[in-house]
């Protein structure tokens, strides 16, 4: 359905697509990962997102690809990480965290917006462009942040080996000198006082 609305819009003139991508299309790569990178075992999802993607750049269309890693902030959806935490934490109850050895790019929802606002009044920005933090940040970490805000105790769990999937974000910063302002620490307070 995505492909033919955009294959309606440029046979109808449109110049300049703009599309938010994921950093699921990464796959299972773990690392820092670069907008050349290349996914594997990929989801259903991934796998659509990058066959937009491969039209865009195929038919020479303008494009910005916005390829968001991990958003968290107000009204996300109530079985998100952050928002489950939030909800547990507020009851009381102790969250019951899957995949606890797994690190990902946390970005704020506000730092998103900027890196967009910032990439769309460049002209000259084109392509794919990772959105995060750049930093790994630990789920029980995450989860801890969240209970520590209402004086409850929840053990991190200490993991020799980590997964992780960060964005690389050197494009980006070089195209729009963009930087996130948010820390884990200030979005996480921004969530629990929204």
């Amino acid at each position: 359905v995505q492909l033919n609305v955009i294959k309606t819009f440029a046979d109808s003139g449109t110049k300049q697509f703009d599309i938010a991508g994921s950093c699921l299309e990464y796959g299972s790569f773990e690392g820092k990962v670069s907008e050349v990178e290349i996914g594997s075992d990929l989801t259903d999802f991934a796998k659509t997102k990058l066959r937009l993607l491969d039209f865009l750049q195929t038919q020479s269309l303008m494009h910005r690809w916005f390829r968001m890693f991990y958003v968290y902030g107000p009204k996300q959806h109530n079985k998100s990480l952050l928002a489950s935490a939030y909800l547990s934490a507020k009851q009381g109850a102790m969250l019951q965290v899957s995949n606890s050895n797994i690190s990902r790019d946390f970005i704020y929802v506000d730092d998103v917006a900027s890196a967009i606002n910032k990439l769309t009044s460049n002209l000259s920005a084109q392509g794919v462009f990772n959105i995060g933090s750049g930093e790994p940040t630990g789920i029980t970490q995450m989860v801890s942040k969240v209970y520590t805000h209402f004086g409850l105790d929840f053990d991190v769990l200490k993991i020799s080996k980590n997964r992780s999937l960060i964005a690389d974000t050197r494009r980006i910063k070089e195209v729009c000198d963009w930087n996130p302002v948010y820390t884990i620490d200030s979005g996480i307070n921004q969530y629990i006082n929204w």
